[in-house]
């Protein structure tokens, strides 16, 4: 019985800094409003940001707490496998300013929100519900891919009307979704499916 307790504490905590996490992960939807309103701004934004974080975190991990609320949160969003400084705020601010950087406003902001929203639901969705694994993924699940599909889907749609561009760019960035790449996907979704809407007729 105190065994079944403890592995239920444990898996609420875990739930708890996964929606923290996310919840954080999924603010990088906010980017494309920024953006339209001054997009060199934003990057400059974007940068100052992630220079601070990571000046932050040095601190953090050497006994140096400078800004406590932005410290504890790290602490709370760190998964155990992040050792020194956590990487995904970091890779994150970097996904969305390549995405700003290289492509069109319109290609950018299907590649942030399919980051934002189909990354960050298909992580919460496959942690709650995901029961059914995908062979060698490292413990994606079914539930999970599904909701990055149909986010991605949705919210390109949304932004293009084109639901080719949508299907294409869903069908491309869940697949990236499912590589195990650690905080890497931060990266390569929003970039590859910026690019999938560009090329795309």
């Amino acid at each position: 019985m105190e065994k079944r307790e403890n592995l239920i504490t444990y898996k609420y905590t875990t739930m708890q800094k996964e929606f923290v996490r996310k919840g954080i992960h999924m603010t990088i939807a906010l980017i494309p409003t920024l953006s339209s309103l001054n997009k060199n701004f934003t990057i400059l934004l974007l940068i100052v940001g992630t220079i601070f974080y990571i000046l932050n975190e040095i601190l953090r991990n050497n006994g140096i707490i400078v800004f406590s609320m932005i410290s504890s949160v790290s602490e709370i969003a760190a998964r155990d496998r992040d050792k020194g400084i956590t990487l995904g705020p970091v890779t994150l601010a970097i996904g969305a300013i390549l995405s700003l950087s290289i492509f069109s406003p319109v290609a950018a902001t299907c590649g942030i929100y399919a980051l934002a929203f189909g990354d960050g639901l298909s992580s919460i969705t496959g942690k709650l519900w995901g029961y059914k694994k995908i062979p060698y993924t490292k413990g994606k699940s079914y539930t999970g891919f599904f909701t990055c599909f149909t986010m991605i889907l949705s919210t390109t749609y949304g932004v293009t009307g084109s639901f080719s561009k949508s299907l294409m760019a869903a069908i491309a960035g869940s697949i990236i979704e499912l590589v195990p790449a650690k905080d890497v996907d931060n990266l390569l979704i929003p970039v590859t499916v910026a690019i999938v809407v560009t090329l795309t007729p």
